[in-house]
């Protein structure tokens, strides 16, 4: 009785579109994602413009961000929502750029990627107390934090690009 040879089969080389989604790969769409967020956070301040100089905020009575948040994305003006929905959407961008920089291990990008979610998060926030308040204040912390997160994501772009030490 003789028993069948066990003898090893050679593993499978790796498919060529394995090996390309290393770091470099990985660069390539994080820097799409800092494009993106680029993008939305110059979209949302032209809307922002419009809202403030064309439409009206429906008066908040004070009530929660979650609340106002709320009342911003279903009722008029149109403007209003779609910059509220933008917010949101600049949230899972932001944090879309975060675990792209882990995954192409680009530690200057991965701070500064930080730093603008805390931007969009304070802008989101800030947002949604002045549509709560009224308050201008809030309004133009909004736009403070809209700028820094802007800046950070541009950084990230130039870091991205080699034209700064660190991202080398």
């Amino acid at each position: 009785m003789t028993r069948p040879s066990r003898s090893r089969t050679p593993a499978p080389a790796e498919p060529a579109a394995d090996r390309e989604a290393g770091p470099g790969k990985q660069a390539s769409g994080l820097a799409v994602a800092c494009l993106a967020a680029t993008t939305m956070i110059l979209l949302q301040a032209g809307l922002g413009y419009v809202v403030a100089e064309a439409a009206t905020v429906p008066a908040g009575q004070g009530d929660g961000i979650l609340d106002a948040t709320w009342r911003a994305l279903s009722h008029r003006p149109v403007a209003l929502a779609l910059h509220a929905g933008l917010g949101l959407i600049l949230i899972i961008t932001g944090v879309s750029v975060i675990v792209r920089a882990i995954l192409a291990r680009r530690n200057a990008v991965l701070a500064t990627a930080v730093v603008g979610l805390a931007a969009i998060l304070a802008a989101n926030v800030t947002g949604a107390k002045f549509a709560s308040t009224g308050k201008d204040i809030d309004s133009t912390v909004m736009a403070v934090a809209s700028l820094v997160a802007l800046a950070c994501y541009l950084v990230c772009l130039g870091v991205l690009r080699g034209r700064h030490p660190a991202g080398r």
